[in-house]
């Protein structure tokens, strides 16, 4: 039974879990604000789409970033976690939605939940940096999603914004907790925030 530490137990011996959730758990007692009560008829597979991944990306463009109706948004990485914040950008009323993926599969399914403009780097001889500058006239975008965790992608997510206004977001959790960060990047008016996915 978790404590105010968030930790689990079972006849006193305590449980490791991953960002305070225990989702493989089969039962378990956790604090209010990670439950989500899902209709039953909706198909337990699907369901599980809906959970931390989507909804944390979805949550980024709506109540991290506030999107605002008109802009550009760039997303790099296109699983659930990006899909969310591509769903989360168009509810939101962006007109630009970019796209940047590896796996050309990923292009149709992203379209559906919004995208407007697919990049797939290995396509190109350009820098993912240059093709989203390249859709967004040559300014930038106003909000990037870093959806991977992938840390090189950290400092391109940021280099894709407009100098001055440009807003990202980084949301991708990756095994490397120490990411070399280009600081002419941000010196230039572009604000970096971390959205967890664990953020409640």
């Amino acid at each position: 039974m978790p404590d105010n530490t968030s930790r689990l137990s079972i006849q006193g011996q305590r449980l490791y879990h991953v960002l305070s959730c225990a989702t493989w758990s089969e039962y378990v007692v956790v604090d209010v604000n990670y439950l989500l009560k899902v209709d039953p008829s909706i198909n337990l597979a699907y369901a599980s789409f809906i959970s931390c991944g989507f909804a944390t990306g979805y949550g980024a463009a709506w109540k991290e970033a506030k999107v605002k109706t008109g802009s550009s948004v760039a997303v790099f990485g296109l699983g659930a976690v990006g899909l969310g914040a591509i769903s989360g950008a168009k509810m939101m009323g962006a007109s630009k939605i970019i796209g940047v993926d590896k796996n050309e599969m990923k292009r149709e399914k992203a379209k559906a939940f919004g995208l407007t403009h697919f990049i797939n780097p290995s396509d190109s001889n350009k820098s993912a940096s240059e093709l989203v500058k390249e859709l967004s006239g040559g300014m930038g975008v106003d909000y990037s999603f870093e959806c991977t965790g992938v840390p090189s992608l950290l400092n391109v997510s940021v280099e894709v914004t407009k100098l001055g206004t440009g807003k990202t977001i980084a949301i991708g959790s990756g095994v490397e907790n120490i990411v070399p960060l280009d600081l002419i990047a941000i010196i230039f008016g572009r604000t970096l925030k971390d959205y967890p996915l664990f953020k409640k």
